[in-house]
């Protein structure tokens, strides 16, 4: 059974029948300082018959009133607050009138018979797939420069600073790829390996294959492609010119998309050249 605390004191209530309040229904101590009614006082109102209690904060509540006024007003208030029930039939009554009349419109419309025309379309123009027509840039362009001629009058120019107006075709250079070096060497250092390695001194272009602004601290290993002559082509593809766990090939340019043309080498191993790695052949 759950302990009882007075609304007053707070304090336990051990008595076995505690006065309670018949508003908020709050027990009190049956004294003078708890309830305002003594033991004695009590038990006089229980022999004069039915009595109903009410604590001090809700006499203040009743403002004077009897408790019989104070409930039919309360009563009287609630009611007042309650919709108004008896205009729902009507209401419900409107809204079945609008449901059945959609309903009709709908089934007359279902019945409605449908037109079905056998005569079949005509038409004077033939109908011809449209071919798209791709307008070249040049077409575009609002000007088009003029097609350049070339001369063919013979010129003794024997006496000029150079035997020959043209200018010197570009040397051909056979392209390697190197594969699997140490992030942390240089683009020189790459050079004087491939110069020790090939046992030539002219020098060669050393192209770190690393995209621009890329940390390479983070790298396992870099790649690089590597210009040379045409001529040590031979030596240059061979596996005995370079220190073990190196990786090349030829360099071949390939389209700029990825998924279908790209040359991938094989993995290449981590590894680090020093100087006592590669020696001159």
């Amino acid at each position: 059974m759950a302990k009882k605390h007075c609304g007053e004191c707070k304090h336990e209530i051990n008595d076995l029948e505690p006065i309670f309040c018949g508003f908020c229904e709050t027990y009190f101590h049956i004294s003078q300082n708890c309830c305002g009614i003594n033991t004695r006082g009590w038990m006089e109102c229980l022999l004069q018959g039915k009595l109903l209690f009410v604590c001090a904060a809700c006499r203040a509540n009743l403002n004077g009133r009897s408790v019989r006024s104070y409930i039919d007003a309360t009563l009287h208030s609630h009611e007042k607050q309650l919709p108004d029930l008896a205009c729902l039939p009507s209401q419900v009554q409107q809204l079945s009138d609008v449901v059945a009349a959609l309903s009709k419109k709908i089934d007359d419309f279902s019945a409605r018979p449908k037109r079905v025309s056998n005569t079949p379309l005509s038409c004077d123009t033939p109908i011809e797939p449209a071919i798209r027509v791709k307008r070249r840039r040049v077409d575009r362009m609002p000007n088009i420069r003029e097609k350049v001629n070339c001369g063919t009058k013979p010129i003794d120019l024997s006496d000029l600073s150079v035997p020959s107006i043209a200018p010197p075709a570009r040397p051909k250079k056979f392209w390697l790829y190197l594969s699997g070096l140490n992030p942390s060497l240089t683009d020189s250092d790459v050079q004087k390996i491939v110069l020790r390695c090939l046992n030539i001194s002219d020098p060669v272009d050393a192209i770190r294959l690393v995209p621009k602004g890329k940390d390479t601290s983070n790298m396992t290993f870099v790649s690089f492609k590597v210009g040379l002559d045409p001529d040590t082509k031979t030596i240059a593809l061979d596996p005995s010119t370079w220190p073990t766990g190196l990786l090349f090939r030829e360099f071949i340019d390939v389209p700029k998309n990825p998924s279908r043309h790209t040359l991938k080498p094989a993995a290449p191993r981590r590894m680090s050249l020093s100087s006592d790695a590669s020696t001159p052949r």
